[in-house]
């Protein structure tokens, strides 16, 4: 199962955190993961002061013990804690003031 965890920063410190439920579309030889729902958080912060972390994990049972792994993550936000596509994603969230659908490379 592979699954989202969102997590709202400001000032290096963890505002609130979201997590998808988990996708059974994703194939070993899948390159995209699909969200299929949304994750809205409030800023009440000043914009420049707050980054979205979004990291996705894959969770594995087995007979002896559960693991969870860490596929990759990306990080979106004003210049200075983003850069790159997750930049361009926060200026347009910033300029509409509503939500932006992006697709973004896991680091």
């Amino acid at each position: 199962n592979i699954f989202l965890r969102a997590a709202l920063i400001s000032n290096r410190k963890l505002i609130a955190s979201q997590q998808s439920n988990p996708s059974a579309r994703l194939t070993l030889n899948a390159a995209e993961f699909l969200l299929g729902e949304r994750l809205q958080f409030a800023v009440e912060e000043h914009l420049s002061q707050v980054c979205l972390l979004l990291s996705v994990f894959a969770r594995s049972t087995g007979k002896l013990q559960d693991s969870i792994t860490l596929l990759g993550r990306c990080v979106t936000g004003p210049n200075g804690l983003a850069y790159g596509e997750g930049l361009a994603h926060w200026q347009a969230i910033v300029i509409r003031r509503s939500m932006v659908k992006r697709t973004h490379v896991l680091f």
